[in-house]
């Protein structure tokens, strides 16, 4: 049954617009994301709109079905993987092709060796991180899309309401600060995600094309935690080292040299010489003492093995206390996003009992979106901690962390009302 005509000076709100911000949160929970656009009227008639309002006896669940009967394009979409997906494997497999200088040639010695596993594992952290920060910008284009266009149907909503007399300018205005926004930041992420993409062709065999690389379009569950600090991966990573191997032997070779009563006057030499010079003083081996030959030698063969020895083992250090807190961020971001889809969840329930507006539907599904963009970017962190470790444990130094750029897009657009 129709409703009675209303007067001009109460104007019938759109709730078919209504509707639609509420159909592009719907996307961010699992139902379809339905049409977000629409032409504007002009001219209202307010009888015809009142009549139409009538008819949609179920309130706004009438006006998302009528909506997905009638669906328009969407303002943003996430892209599609075509093709076989390119894994991380089958990207280390078709970047080998680039790289014919890492071939071992037969008779390869030993020095050589070391120095082609060492750029080996160097080349494959290198295009492990391309492909990672390729998924993961990727990866953020997905729970952005229907943030996006829930707030696109939101501002015209807040638009149309303006035009009507319901809401203020000021305040319509302020809805569209907030689309601004979201569409900064979705360009911001589409243009990561096509920065990232060209990265890793760099490293593909190939010229390049115009269709967009058959990416993942979520990054691999994450590895375990490394245990606690063994032994045998800092064995692991001496014996990787193309360096220490050499050092240590030439040090314990010059070392054999001596005798062993030797050995222990070298000690007791080089501890007087420190202490005479003090903590920053020059130290002078005075004259009178005792130094015999192969003592100098020897002194510094083992300097130079147990500098080396240390700085792998701080690596090490370093690379495993990175790859636990790493872990552990992404595990809260996890958390932190459950939290966020209960308080979406909550929210819906709310907004049909009519007790929440579309606008307070629409901040809690931006809400939810910046959540799983933080999951991407602590998950991103945490693979690429596991990357650094595993690079380490090769004979790498220690590469400092994660990037400075984020996985997803940057600032987190504001929620508006």
């Amino acid at each position: 049954m129709s409703s009675p005509p209303l007067r001009p000076s109460r104007r019938p709100l759109p709730r078919r617009w209504a509707a639609l911000a509420a159909a592009g949160v719907f996307g961010l929970i699992g139902l379809p994301a339905l049409a977000q656009t629409a032409a504007p009227a002009d001219a209202p008639d307010w009888a015809s709109a009142n009549r139409r309002v009538g008819e949609l006896l179920r309130g706004h669940l009438d006006a998302v079905r009528w909506e997905a009967a009638h669906p328009s394009p969407l303002v943003a979409t996430p892209p599609v993987a075509t093709g076989p997906v390119l894994t991380r494997d089958a990207a280390l497999r078709a970047a080998r092709a680039t790289r014919p200088d890492l071939v071992a040639p037969p008779g390869t010695g030993a020095v050589e060796r070391a120095r082609l596993q060492q750029a080996t594992a160097a080349w494959a952290q290198t295009v492990t991180l391309a492909w990672l920060d390729a998924v993961a910008a990727r990866e953020a284009l997905h729970p952005l899309a229907p943030a996006v266009n829930a707030t696109h149907a939101a501002t015209e909503l807040a638009r149309r309401m303006a035009a009507v007399g319901n809401w203020s300018a000021a305040r319509a205005a302020g809805e569209a600060q907030v689309w601004l926004a979201v569409q900064q930041q979705w360009a911001a992420a589409q243009q990561r995600a096509r920065a990232t993409e060209q990265r890793l062709r760099q490293h593909l065999p190939g010229h390049g094309t115009a269709e967009a690389l058959a990416l993942p379009h979520t990054l691999p569950p994450l590895p375990p935690p490394t245990d606690a600090d063994p032994p045998a991966h800092a064995e692991a990573a001496l014996a990787a080292h193309p360096a220490w191997p050499l050092a240590e032997a030439e040090a314990q070779r010059r070392e054999a040299a001596l005798p062993a009563p030797a050995r222990a006057q070298l000690a007791q030499a080089l501890a007087a010489v420190w202490d005479a010079a003090g903590p920053t003083g020059l130290a002078e081996r005075p004259w009178g003492m005792p130094w015999p030959h192969g003592w100098h030698e020897a002194a510094e063969a083992r300097a130079q093995a147990d500098r080396l020895a240390r700085q792998v083992r701080a690596d090490l250090a370093l690379a495993t206390d990175a790859h636990r807190s790493a872990h552990a961020a992404a595990q809260l971001a996890e958390q932190a996003l459950a939290l966020s889809q209960q308080q979406l969840d909550d929210m819906q329930l709310r907004y049909n009992g009519m007790l929440h507006s579309t606008w307070d539907l629409v901040a809690a599904g931006r809400a939810r979106a910046q959540a799983a963009l933080a999951l991407t970017q602590a998950r991103h962190d945490a693979w690429r901690a596991h990357t650094d470790l595993q690079a380490v444990l090769a004979g790498l130094p220690y590469s400092g962390g994660p990037a400075n750029a984020n996985a997803g897009a940057s600032t987190a657009a504001p929620k508006g009302h």
